[in-house]
């Protein structure tokens, strides 16, 4: 039979336990975890994550936006009143924002295509006979830049 500490089948939460500083994390953990369960029934907004409790009793939480952050801010005093009323040491509640990055990135911007030989040289002919100005300039910068590219 294999020993206790060999075991596969042990438990996680079981292995945690025999070091007194995993022990430690894990009761850390449990705590958190039932933090956030409090947070979610007494708020109405989800994704309420808790950071850390302090020992000064300042919760740091993280919302899904600033916009969740500021309604927040405004329920803080209730919200902290209910948190002690349910045993919690909370003093204050620092809420920031982290948006959850669920919206794809836009996709890399296809390269434009280059500007017909015809039609830089009749760029080259209205910039000749533009009058100085804004166009005329900003006409020599175009075709610069097709010039040198």
């Amino acid at each position: 039979m294999a020993s206790r500490a060999r075991d596969p089948a042990r438990p996680v939460l079981a292995w945690l336990g025999d070091d007194p500083q995993c022990r430690q994390l894990a009761l850390q953990a449990e705590r958190m975890v039932a933090l956030q369960s409090a947070l979610a029934a007494l708020s109405a907004l989800p994704g309420l994550i808790p950071l850390a409790l302090d020992e000064d009793g300042t919760l740091k939480v993280v919302t899904t936006s600033a916009a969740a952050a500021a309604k927040l801010r405004q329920l803080e005093p209730s919200l902290v009143a209910q948190l002690v009323a349910q045993g919690w040491v909370v003093r204050r509640i620092r809420f920031r924002p982290q948006p959850l990055s669920e919206t794809p990135a836009p996709p890399p911007a296809e390269p434009r295509a280059p500007i017909p030989a015809g039609a830089l040289a009749q760029f080259d002919a209205l910039a000749r006979d533009t009058p100085a100005g804004p166009l005329k300039q900003a006409l020599a910068r175009l075709l610069a830049r097709r010039v040198r590219g």
